[in-house]
């Protein structure tokens, strides 16, 4: 009797502890599901639209720009296309796509004054419209500069120039990576054309020219400031995919092409993402990912930290951004755009200096402060400005370049021609070795 009982008792408890371990391998999961699921609170400062807004102007004098094809190809040297506008231009034909976008062209200059603010996106991983005309833009500025210096006005033209390297940096202003990379092509495409037409500058027209290029300069966003703004607009975009995955597929708007269908694989693969980690985690991750960044853009440039790469593959799949950080190709590309920024400004100060004195300075600090405020730091040095030394009637001026090296003038030079162009060797990357000269490594 009592072996029944304690048999009986024995099944009872083993059925309990049965059932109760059911129960938590019902429920917990499910508690953890619904944890892990749980949307994350992010706290994203309020932007405040100005008014005007420079970016409302831009869009707007970039929709009054008329025969964009024909811009385009006027600016190029090789036609080879076989598209009917894809020919040789004539000077009077160039000064008449010039003429019949005046409008455009006073319009877009009004906003060089304006604060900037991006529109909202639905998804990071939408691309604007507004990308591909602000770049039409600027081939139309290039297009009146290269007009007025064939008809001697080299002042007029280098203030073209200029309008495209201030069009760049408001460009930049409280953008992300995407957006600063294309206002810093805009700069570098203004820059390159006025190093041949510095010296037909009077003296005042240097001076002219110094003071506005300190302006741009001085406007400039750091890294750090567009390493933030990447982050809150990150943030953002990692919000709303959490609740919407399809956002990542957003097609172009206004492209005026039918959409493609989302793949299933992949929004299948994103929403799975989501069962293996908690979305909390995925930010956190992504926030901290960021802020290391934000913390090293405020080190010297070869100072930086190692920055450990993202713990989820999932975030490398849905974060945006994140396959340019890995690369820190962007640290190098910030300091270029920099370091070419700060020589031309000290070029234009060296014109102004021997225009007025018949001589080159024998050393930069002459120029302060009666032509520059101060010498713009060298990106890539340790401390201090640009590398400067008089050889006969000519000076070279320089920046130490990506290997931070002194090579006391020698220029970056690969002797490989990547596109055919003879400028190509001359071309700065990461891994550069040599100095970055003043009118020479302008590429």
């Amino acid at each position: 009797m009592k072996a029944n009982r304690r048999s009986v008792f024995a099944v009872k408890l083993v059925g309990g502890v049965g059932a109760l371990l059911a129960v938590v391998l019902l429920f917990v999961p499910l508690i953890w599901w619904r944890a892990a699921q749980e949307d994350p609170v992010v706290h994203i400062p309020a932007r405040v639209v100005p008014i005007p807004n420079a970016f409302d102007t831009f869009r707007s004098a970039t929709s009054q720009i008329v025969d964009g094809f024909k811009i385009e190809y006027a600016l190029q040297t090789r036609h080879d296309t076989g598209l009917k506008v894809d020919r040789d231009y004539t000077w009077a034909e160039k000064q008449t796509l010039v003429s019949e976008n005046r409008a455009a062209l006073e319009l877009l200059t009004t906003g060089f004054d304006m604060e900037n603010l991006y529109p909202p996106s639905p998804s990071y991983f939408a691309r604007l419209p507004f990308r591909a005309r602000f770049y039409s833009a600027f081939e139309l500025l290039a297009l009146e500069a290269d007009v007025r210096a064939h008809q001697g006005d080299y002042a007029g033209a280098v203030r073209c120039n200029m309008d495209a390297i201030a069009f760049g940096g408001k460009i930049q202003q409280r953008a992300k990576l995407d957006e600063w990379m294309l206002g810093a092509g805009c700069q570098s495409s203004g820059r390159r054309p006025m190093w041949a037409r510095i010296d037909r500058l009077t003296a005042l027209e240097a001076r002219d020219a110094v003071g506005r290029f300190e302006r741009i300069r001085s406007a400039l966003p750091t890294l750090a400031e567009t390493l933030q703004e990447e982050k809150w607009c990150g943030q953002a975009s990692l919000s709303s995919v959490m609740k919407n995955p399809a956002l990542l597929y957003v097609p172009e708007p206004g492209a005026g092409t039918t959409p493609e269908p989302i793949p299933a694989n992949l929004t299948t693969l994103s929403q799975l993402g989501f069962l293996i980690h908690s979305k909390r985690r995925i930010m956190d991750d992504y926030s901290a990912l960021l802020d290391a960044h934000i913390a090293n853009a405020k080190r010297p440039y070869g100072a930086a930290m190692p920055v450990s790469p993202p713990k989820d593959l999932l975030l490398e799949f849905v974060a945006p951004g994140i396959m340019l950080l890995e690369s820190n190709g962007f640290r190098a590309a910030f300091a270029r755009s920099e370091a070419q920024s700060g020589l031309l400004e000290i070029s234009l100060a060296l014109r102004a200096f021997r225009a007025e004195h018949g001589h080159y300075p024998a050393a930069l600090g002459e120029l302060t402060p009666s032509i520059l405020p101060a010498l713009p730091p060298d990106p890539f040095a340790k401390s201090g400005s640009f590398g400067y030394g008089v050889i006969g009637v000519k000076y070279v001026l320089y920046s130490v370049g990506p290997d931070r090296k002194d090579d006391g003038g020698r220029a970056i030079d690969t002797s490989i021609l990547r596109h055919g162009h003879p400028n190509d060797r001359y071309i700065v990357m990461e891994d550069s070795k040599g100095d970055i000269v003043a009118g020479k490594n302008i590429w």
